[in-house]
């Protein structure tokens, strides 16, 4: 199936059809979201097109897709060309980052909002084996992630420190950069954001 038809049929996930004639309560908002879905849709396109944006490879390639990860080139290239000395490293991170495409369950062990929630930017986290690892990122759409950048988690210290708040800037500089006029989701409810999320607590208060 061509790239552009999954990304379209990911986008449009839990998006009810129109009533056969007349007028419906909420179908203004709806074809809103539509026409929006649409446009992100186009501009993830147009990104992997340039090479801005790869979409995560996971394996098996037999695997079923659940949600879609989309990654940078930042990061693409840090995963696919790391030291010697960190080859099994990031190989790991590879693969817990394909969680988040296939995993039937997402908790909060796995992926943050980070605050201010205003931000609407989340990290993935890959712990094990040290050093522990963040992925920064926003989401698109439900179950559309565009990660950003990586960072080893022991250098960014508290989460109200100087590095975590340059961590969030670079990946909403990233998202502007890559999707100018667009707004990332700022859903903040992870069960409506992420298919499959168990209850809990996906921020700190």
């Amino acid at each position: 199936m061509p790239n552009w038809v999954l990304i379209f049929l990911g986008l449009f996930r839990g998006i009810h059809a129109w009533p056969r004639g007349g007028t419906c309560d909420g179908c203004h908002n709806l074809s809103f979201r539509l026409l929006t879905s649409m446009s992100i849709a186009q501009s993830i396109i147009d990104r992997i097109g340039e090479g801005r944006l790869s979409a995560l490879a996971v394996l098996p390639v037999s695997a079923v897709r659940i949600r879609r990860m989309y990654i940078t080139d930042e990061l693409r290239q840090a995963l696919g060309n790391p030291s010697p000395a960190d080859v099994e490293r990031f190989a790991r991170l590879e693969a817990d980052l394909g969680m988040f495409v296939t995993s039937p369950t997402i908790d909060p062990k796995y992926v943050q909002l980070l605050m201010p929630v205003r931000n609407a930017v989340w990290e993935i986290r890959s712990v094990r084996p040290r050093p522990s690892i963040r992925v920064t990122g926003l989401f698109a759409e439900k179950d559309i992630f565009i990660a950003t950048q990586h960072y080893l988690r022991a250098p960014l210290g508290g989460f109200d420190t100087r590095e975590w708040r340059d961590a969030i800037e670079r990946a909403k500089t990233a998202w502007r950069n890559l999707f100018p006029g667009y707004d990332p989701s700022n859903e903040t409810d992870a069960t409506k954001l992420i298919t499959g999320a168990i209850s809990g607590q996906y921020f700190k208060n």
